[in-house]
């Protein structure tokens, strides 16, 4: 299992994190971006063949959806910003700036499309849909073919979107209850009220 080194990447906008030193030394890499500058840049920036750069946003089922622009631009959403997201981002402008219609992706269907049947490292920034695009890879957990988990989750008193589905913390630590051979080893807060957590295949 894990010959081939697949780091899953979901909302990377521009490359802005570490992005490196989190994901580096894969064999092949899937990008999902649905921003078309930033998958423009992505894909100009990284012209390897097994760097696959998707223009999409991710979500349970493929088709299009309407994305929610904010000024800051890393905050886009295919939810509702909500008022205790922009309390706490104050110093940053999220004027909602209109509306873009992007293409949406399952991302467990795409990749197994694609052949992929396995993925080393999966990383999501995905503005509120985090564990939702968790739920879907469902099989991929009940047989033990995702390595290492990163998901950025909403803390227990805090939601940053409407509109969507719950990315609390105790819902994606219910879900994963399901899989006792992913253990949590990380939980780091960020100063936008959103937890970092990640599993590791035991």
């Amino acid at each position: 299992m894990f010959m081939t080194r697949i780091a899953v990447i979901i909302g990377p906008n521009k490359g802005d994190r570490d992005m490196e030193g989190q994901v580096g030394g894969h064999d092949e890499y899937y990008f999902f971006e649905p921003m078309p500058d930033a998958a423009q840049w992505l894909s100009e920036n990284n012209p390897d063949p097994l760097i696959h750069v998707v223009e999409a946003a991710c979500g349970v089922y493929s088709g299009r959806a309407t994305m929610n622009m904010y000024n800051n631009g890393l905050s886009s959403s295919l939810g509702v910003c909500t008022d205790q997201a922009r309390e706490l981002y104050s110093r940053h402008d999220l004027t909602h700036a209109g509306t873009l219609e992007v293409d949406v992706v399952n991302v467990y269907e795409y990749l197994t499309g694609c052949g992929v049947n396995e993925i080393t490292t999966l990383l999501t920034d995905a503005q509120g849909m985090d564990l939702a695009i968790l739920k879907t890879m469902t099989p991929w957990l009940e047989s033990r073919r995702i390595q290492s988990i990163t998901c950025e989750a909403d803390g227990n008193l805090f939601r940053h979107y409407d509109e969507l589905p719950s990315n609390q913390v105790a819902d994606f630590d219910d879900f994963m209850q399901a899989f006792p051979w992913y253990h949590r080893v990380d939980a780091q807060t960020s100063e936008t009220g959103s937890l970092n957590l990640k599993w590791i295949l035991e």
